[in-house]
């Protein structure tokens, strides 16, 4: 017999397949961001979306989007890790009947304008990267588009623009459904950097071209749970992140450039774990 909850997950997407779908992870630690959260998400300039939120142990979940203007799903994830978790999460959305996903950290927000804008771009490419606005705890934004330079001098990218640094986290990136069938392994080990492993072999399997864009933010909140924010970053935390990256690609037998280039002095429009060779 199909499990339940993955039942009532396809039929909520088959009710709803029409409209592009808003991915977050819920977790005990982000509850005091959800009202913030369903604010940014009431407060987008289209209706045309639903949301489906993984949740990792939040009790009586669906209370804290009792406010929330579109349809939505609490789909409960158990796993041992964030890793784990995450990896439930896409395997469940690949028998959706979705066909665009974007994806949003629960303890960030986002611009009024990020669905409108992504859906759109969607449209043309298989993966699409916003821009982020530094937040601090409280939500006061403190930094805007802080890769906008960077996103305007080369707009298209591929795999191996992320060979080297990740710019696509699961808080700023948006997918179409063909790229879940390039799904990677679960590593054997946990990584830091799931992110930044999803995308990579995503772009690099299927050989499609992502889109950068300034146009929308992601509201990155800066604050002590984050796995590693752009502000407190330190050496040996994004040295561990590299090498759990390069040794879950090594063991598919992808050979990557850059695997023992190392972490250099961090500027401020660096991207996550940027190095150099």
């Amino acid at each position: 017999m199909e499990d339940i909850k993955l039942f009532e997950l396809k039929q909520f997407s088959r009710t709803h397949q029409s409209k592009t779908l808003l991915v977050t992870f819920i977790y005990p630690a982000a509850i005091i961001y959800l009202d913030s959260l369903v604010q940014d998400i009431n407060a987008q300039t289209t209706e045309n979306f639903v949301l489906i939120a993984f949740n990792d142990g939040v009790k009586n979940s669906s209370y804290f989007f009792k406010d929330l203007k579109i349809p939505y799903l609490v789909y409960d994830v158990i796993g041992f890790n964030p890793m784990e978790v995450r990896f439930k999460g896409l395997e469940a959305l690949a028998q959706t009947s979705f066909t665009k996903f974007i994806f949003q950290d629960s303890d960030d927000g986002l611009s009024s304008n990020r669905i409108q804008t992504v859906n759109q771009l969607l449209d043309k490419y298989a993966l699409v990267v916003n821009d982020l606005d530094l937040m601090d705890e409280h939500g006061e934004v403190f930094k805007a588009k802080i890769w906008e330079a960077r996103f305007k001098q080369e707009s298209h990218f591929s795999a191996q623009h992320l060979s080297s640094y990740n710019f696509a986290g699961l808080g700023n990136t948006s997918i179409t459904v063909n790229l879940l069938d390039y799904l990677p392994p679960r590593p054997a080990s946990e990584i830091i950097a799931v992110d930044w492993y999803l995308f990579y072999v995503c772009l690099l399997q299927s050989g499609a071209t992502g889109y950068r864009t300034s146009d929308c933010t992601t509201k990155y909140r800066q604050h002590t749970y984050n796995t590693i924010g752009l502000q407190q970053a330190k050496k040996d935390e994004i040295d561990e992140a590299l090498r759990l990256h390069y040794l879950a690609i090594d063991q598919l037998g992808i050979q990557v450039e850059n695997k023992n280039a190392k972490f250099r002095e961090h500027r401020p429009d660096d991207f996550w774990w940027e190095i150099y060779n």
